[in-house]
Parts: structure tokens; sequence; C-alpha cells
């Protein structure tokens, strides 16, 4: 299995973040917005879903317990954790009480945005056509002799 992490410069772990990862927490940076806009209902929200989810997904209580800790947290030390790009974070972004938090427009101008910022990435082909000479038509002697 390819690892998901590289180490800086200065030795530290980062973890890198898929297509999915990334999309998951420009969910949870607009979630974090409102969260601090009306803290009250998104958290109420957010209570509920992991009481519910909870029970829909008895596997996963232990995550949604963890996510209710999280939820008790002061509102900065709740929005660091929930758009934090360490493994853990990104983890718990992949079993979040945040649904129904965002509006379907909310979601779909999110989805909308990152489809436009990975278009205007250079694909590998493109890098690969600007880093690597032409390949220039290779002449024998003999051909060009006969």
């Amino acid at each position: 299995m390819k690892s998901r992490t590289r180490t800086s410069g200065e030795g530290e772990q980062a973890y890198v973040l898929t297509r999915e990862d990334k999309l998951s927490l420009a969910f949870h940076l607009k979630a974090a917005e409102k969260l601090r806009l009306t803290p009250d209902p998104v958290i109420a929200k957010a209570r509920a879903n992991a009481e519910r989810f909870a029970i829909l997904h008895p596997h996963l209580s232990s995550h949604f317990t963890r996510w209710k800790d999280w939820l008790s947290l002061p509102l900065d030390d709740l929005c660091a954790l929930m758009t934090s790009e360490t493994e853990d974070s990104v983890w718990m972004r992949h079993i979040t009480v945040f649904a129904g938090v965002l509006s379907p427009d909310e979601r779909n101008e999110i989805i909308r945005q990152r489809r436009a910022a990975e278009r205007s990435l250079p694909t590998r082909r493109t890098l690969k056509d600007k880093t690597q000479p032409t390949p220039q038509p290779v002449h024998s002697e003999a051909a060009s002799s006969g």
C-alpha cells in the first residue's frame, strides 16, 4: 500500500490529501464558517447526527463518541480539529457528523469550485511534456548515404 505521508524539510510527517480528502476538507471549512456564525444550531445538528449515526453504525460508535467529545471543545479548538490536515482529522472527516449542515446549493458550489481548481492544475502529461525534450528523429548514415 502506498504511503500517504511525506517528510518535510524539518523531518515532520505531512499527510498527503487525496481528491476526496480535499473535497471533504472544503466541506468542513464551509461548515466551520457556519459554525462560527451560528454555533448553537450547527452544534445541535452535529450532536443529533452523532447520536443517530452511532445507532445506525454501531461498529463506528467510538468514532461518533469522539465527535461528541470534539463538539464539547471551545469553538476555536473544534474548528481547528475539523479543518486540520492531520491524518486523524482527515479520518474523522470521513465519518462526519456535519451532514445536513450545508445546503445542497452550498455543497454544489464547493464541488464546482473544486472541479475548476482541478482543471486549472497542470496534468502529469503536461508536466512531462514540458520537462522532457522532444525526441528528434534518428538519421542513420546508412539510410542517408543510400
